[in-house]
C-alpha cells in the first residue's frame, strides 16, 4: 500500500493516524510500485504523482487545502492510492493555536479565604489540552478541555501554563 509522510524543513516524519500537530507541512508519497493520485480533504491531485514511486504534495500547492485551527477546524482527511488500487487514509489535525487561559479559566471551591481542609481546583480551557500535571483528571465527557485536581491547602501556583494536543503552549498566568 502507499505510503504518506510529513516533510517538515527536509525531515520526514510518519503521519500518526488521529495525531494533533504544531507546523505546516508538505506532503511526501511512496509506493513501491507506482502512485496513482491523492485526495487530501476532498480535493484530488492538488499536484501530480501519477506514475512515480515518490511524489510531493509541496506546502505552497496544498496549503489552500490544509485545514489548520483547534478541534474539528484543523482536522485533515489523506487518502493516497497506488496503480494496483490500493489506498492509505490518514487522519490528521494541524494546529497552530495556544490555548486561551485567563485568571478565570482557573476556579476553587471552596475559594481561599476559606479554611477547609481540601479545595478543589477546576481548570477550563477554550481545547484540548495535555495532562497540566501530576494529580490532575480529566472530567469526563469534557474532550479534554476541563481538569480537575484536590489539593489540601490553598492553591497557589507562582506561575500556570498549559499545553495543547498538538504541543502549543498558552500564556503564564499568575496567581
Amino acid at each position: 500500500a502507499p505510503v504518506a509522510q510529513f516533510s517538515v524543513k527536509g525531515t520526514l516524519q510518519n503521519i500518526e493516524n488521529g495525531g494533533h500537530y504544531n507546523f505546516l507541512p508538505s506532503l511526501k508519497f511512496y509506493d513501491d510500485t507506482k502512485l496513482e493520485s491523492y485526495i487530501l480533504n476532498g480535493k484530488e491531485n492538488p499536484t501530480s504523482i501519477k506514475g512515480n514511486t515518490w511524489g510531493d504534495g509541496n506546502y505552497g500547492n496544498i496549503k489552500n487545502y490544509l485545514h489548520v485551527g483547534n478541534g474539528d477546524e484543523g482536522k485533515n482527511e489523506l487518502t493516497v492510492t497506488d496503480q494496483a488500487g490500493n489506498s492509505s487514509t490518514y487522519m490528521f489535525y494541524l494546529d497552530k493555536t495556544s490555548p486561551i487561559l485567563t485568571e478565570d479559566s482557573i476556579q476553587i471551591s471552596p475559594d481561599n479565604s476559606t479554611m477547609a481542609p481540601k479545595k478543589e481546583v477546576t481548570l477550563t480551557v477554550d481545547e484540548a489540552i495535555q495532562s497540566p500535571g501530576e494529580g490532575w483528571v480529566e472530567e469526563n465527557g469534557s474532550n479534554g478541555m476541563v481538569w480537575k485536581k484536590t489539593f489540601t491547602s490553598n492553591y497557589k501556583d507562582n506561575s500556570f501554563t498549559v499545553t495543547d494536543l498538538a504541543g502549543n503552549p498558552s500564556k503564564d498566568i499568575f496567581f
